[in-house]
């Protein structure tokens, strides 16, 4: 229901100076802030030093008392040491020191995504040759959804941790085509309606997309 946290910049953007806050004043929201709110998962910050020092305090005790036990033990080595935090001491810490509290998690809403919730996610406009470039990658849009042309739209990439990329609009995902910037398809997404699509430069064209060609420059002897 809700994840209790400090003020590290991954969790909230406290920035208040410098170039960026004086383009763009009001603070856009983190990635985590973003994938908390999804699915509905408040995220508290903590907001005052008697707030922040109660996982402070219990840090304090694991950096102390772990440490002093694990040397009486004579213990040297990580597989042992983890050996005796997971079979020893959590068990003897949560005995006498844990408070059994009621279950706060709660089933999750049909139709949510994790895989798109837990990804990097940042808009890019569409160019006006249906194309978008997200890190020296560039990903050509067919006509989806009954939508011909989507240049001009904000469309949202989604990294995820392997590497794959979705395109989203509206919340969906839509077809895409990876292109070089030699105009070569690279990659496209293997779904049943896009796979039976002839990619060339003929088809292309006929369905409302147009090849990524490269720039050239005349030679320094044209008039």
């Amino acid at each position: 229901m809700a994840l209790y946290t400090d003020k590290a910049s991954h969790f909230k953007t406290t920035r208040h100076g410098g170039l960026h806050y004086h383009v763009e004043v009001e603070q856009n929201e983190t990635q985590i802030e973003r994938a908390l709110r999804e699915p509905g998962i408040s995220l508290i910050n903590t907001n005052s030093p008697q707030a922040k020092g109660k996982i402070e305090r219990k840090f304090r005790f694991f950096q102390d008392r772990l440490i002093k036990e694990m040397r009486l033990r004579g213990i040297k080595t990580y597989k042992k040491a983890n050996r005796f935090l997971k079979e020893e001491f959590l068990p003897w810490c949560n005995e006498r020191y844990m408070q059994k509290v009621e279950s706060v998690y709660r089933p999750l809403s049909e139709g949510v995504d994790l895989d798109i919730i837990f990804s990097i996610r940042q808009f890019r406009r569409v160019n006006r040759d249906n194309t978008v470039s997200y890190k020296k990658r560039l990903f050509q849009i067919p006509p989806t959804n009954g939508v011909r042309s989507f240049s001009g739209k904000w469309i949202e990439v989604s990294e995820k941790e392997n590497g794959r990329v979705d395109l989203l609009y509206e919340g969906k995902k839509i077809n895409y085509v990876e292109v070089s910037k030699k105009g070569k398809i690279e990659q496209k997404i293997d779904e049943e309606e896009f796979m039976n699509l002839r990619i060339n430069e003929k088809t292309l064209v006929s369905k409302g997309m147009r090849r990524v060609r490269k720039k050239t420059s005349p030679p320094p002897n044209h008039p």
